[in-house]
């Protein structure tokens, strides 16, 4: 049994798939990132993101030089932006193309 809050489990599946995500880009382009238990900081050209687990709120915060983004799980289980409703593989995408990296990270909803 995991001493885990559902919240917690959720967002480490979250950061598991995205490092997957990443290796399979990492293939073909120049990023680099690193992961420190609940923060995953990802590195492309001269762009930085942060990416990180925010329990008390139980939220997911994405933050970097274009500005923050908060994540909740709606009752599907999609981690979506608290402002946008985006999906946050879309906000990663759209991240990564500001960038030039135009594939799509292969993220769970």
């Amino acid at each position: 049994m995991s001493s885990l809050s559902p919240f917690s489990e959720a967002a480490d599946r979250l950061l598991d798939a995205l490092e997957k995500a990443l290796e399979a880009l990492a293939n073909n382009h120049d990023l680099d990132w690193q992961r420190s238990n609940s923060v995953l900081t990802l590195d492309v050209g001269n762009r930085q993101w942060i990416i990180n687990m925010h329990a008390p709120r139980e939220e997911l915060w994405f933050a970097g030089s274009g500005g923050a983004h908060h994540f909740q799980r709606d009752l599907h289980g999609i981690w979506r932006d608290t402002r946008s409703n985006e999906p946050f593989a879309t906000v990663l995408t759209e991240a990564l193309r500001s960038v030039g990296i135009s594939e799509k990270p292969e993220l769970p909803e």
